[in-house]
């Protein structure tokens, strides 16, 4: 089971890759997307009436719809969350076809998970994450715009656009990620990567296993994204670019007509 790379093309297509950076193209037999979430072999999509569904590609079946009224789906190992259209949050565990939870939590704008963490940007620009290995509820964390998840790290994007991340406990303190004009957050591991609202649209990314800075890997840049050791970039010309190794290592340019990417770690 290896990395694989998610498409979300123009024309609401999903096409996806496993293995190499040059491996060929597999298409993910869905259109009418509007967002799409990898996890593992799981993929999990919203279409543009607001159904979600998702395809586990470990077993012989083929897309599962899940829900109706949804506006975002995020993915981490077996469970599968959805924003609903009215703010509602609700998730499941297990296999494609398990039961919902009740209603998590409400009002909410946008959602991370990772492992046995999620997240939640309520209305008011709060928030929130809860972590299912303690028996402590929701937890409040910051105030801030997007929020972004992988193991015991949370980043937050502050209204500002300067960003804080912490790790650990949720209780744990706030670091200064020491870079500001921040629009976009993504996490992987130990790296960060971020998109400012400079001039040029820059993408930099951060390691912090290293004592080197913020790296500008890349300019003209729509959205981030990170996964084990790969760093992928969709340019504002809808082209993506991805990397693997080094964070100053090549791009290799996988494909255009482009409107989102999408990574996992198989």
């Amino acid at each position: 089971m290896g990395k694989r790379i998610g498409i979300l093309k123009d024309n609401g297509d999903v096409i996806f890759k496993e293995g190499a950076l040059g491996a060929g193209w597999t298409n993910a037999e869905i259109s009418g997307v509007k967002q799409i979430a990898l996890s593992g072999q799981r993929i999990g999509v919203v279409k543009a009436d607001g159904s979600a569904l998702a395809r586990d590609w470990s077993i012989g079946q083929g897309w599962i719809l899940e829900t109706d009224g949804v506006q975002q789906i995020a993915l981490t190992g077996n469970r599968l969350g959805v924003l609903k259209s009215n703010g509602d949050f609700i998730f499941k565990d297990g296999t494609l076809g398990a039961g919902w939870s009740g209603v998590e939590l409400q009002k909410v704008t946008q959602i991370a998970m990772s492992g046995e963490r999620i997240a939640a940007l309520d209305s008011g620009g709060q928030v929130f994450a809860r972590d299912w290995t303690t028996p402590e509820g929701w937890t409040l964390m910051a105030d801030g715009t997007q929020v972004s998840l992988t193991g015991t790290r949370v980043g937050v994007l502050k209204k500002g656009g300067d960003l804080i991340f912490k790790e650990g406990t949720l209780g744990a303190g706030w670091n200064n990620g020491d870079i500001s004009g921040v629009t976009q957050v993504a996490m992987s591991g130990q790296r960060i990567g971020v998109v400012t609202n400079d001039a040029n649209a820059s993408a930099f990314v951060r390691d912090w296993t290293t004592p080197n800075g913020w790296t500008l890997v890349a300019t003209g840049v729509r959205q981030i994204c990170l996964s084990s050791d790969r760093i992928g970039v969709l340019r504002t010309d809808g082209v993506v670019l991805v990397k693997e190794g080094t964070v100053g290592g090549g791009w290799v340019q996988e494909t255009d007509g482009v409107r989102q990417l999408a990574l996992s770690d198989g």
